[in-house]
């Protein structure tokens, strides 16, 4: 994954026309008079901590795309009327404008849900100690960084539970499918015991792949 920077103005922090603060943005702000190389570095260093910019991206890399982002722009100082000078103003007592850069990257969010079915024979153990056995793989795979692993990914959120199953509503019985097949005969005319087991054994199966069982 790469990270770009984009020029966005040089003015007072209220002229700012933008937060910047949308996933994948950093703003970065400098003082001016400056050298370009100087200013990457303040940019560079007001934006260290940021907890939103992944920590794949070396600093080397951040500010190459940072002095990229000020060629062509005019760093020296400005006058009250946003007139470039060589030298600060020594007489202006009030708040000086600033260079502002924006650090972008790809800030795709995907989000994933891990179902994990596990059926236990008890053997006496009681549930909720089965309940944090489960909870716990989740946490220690967490923090051994397995959700990751080696890719740029970072985790944004994250949560996990486990929760009894409830037993499933059991299944109809051979003699209660093989009575649901007479009565379906007997509507179309026709008698149970006129039809060979084989055919009926057939039609138990497909009744049960229908209704699930």
């Amino acid at each position: 994954m790469s990270i770009t920077a984009r020029y966005v103005d040089t003015c007072l922090s209220d002229y700012l026309q933008d937060g910047y603060n949308r996933p994948g943005q950093a703003l970065c702000l400098a003082s001016l008079g400056c050298s370009i190389e100087d200013t990457a570095q303040q940019l560079l260093e007001s934006n260290q901590g940021d907890p939103w910019l992944p920590e794949c991206f070396e600093d080397a890399d951040i500010k190459a795309a940072l002095i990229a982002a000020l060629e062509g722009v005019d760093l020296r100082y400005v006058d009250e009327d946003g007139n470039p000078q060589d030298e600060p103003d020594e007489d202006r007592d009030h708040e000086e404008p600033y260079v502002y850069v924006v650090l972008e990257w790809d800030a795709t969010v995907i989000k994933m849900r891990l179902t994990l079915d596990v059926e236990y024979l008890a053997n006496g153990t009681d549930m909720v100690e089965l309940k944090d056995r489960l909870e716990n793989i989740v946490r220690n795979a967490m923090g051994e960084g397995a959700f990751t692993y080696d890719t740029d990914a970072t985790i944004n959120t994250w949560g996990a539970t486990a929760e009894e199953v409830k037993g499933e509503e059991p299944g109809r019985s051979d003699s209660e499918l093989r009575e649901l097949i007479s009565s379906i005969d007997r509507f179309h005319g026709n008698e149970l015991k006129d039809r060979s087991e084989k055919s009926i054994q057939d039609e138990i199966r497909y009744l049960r792949e229908v209704l699930g069982q």
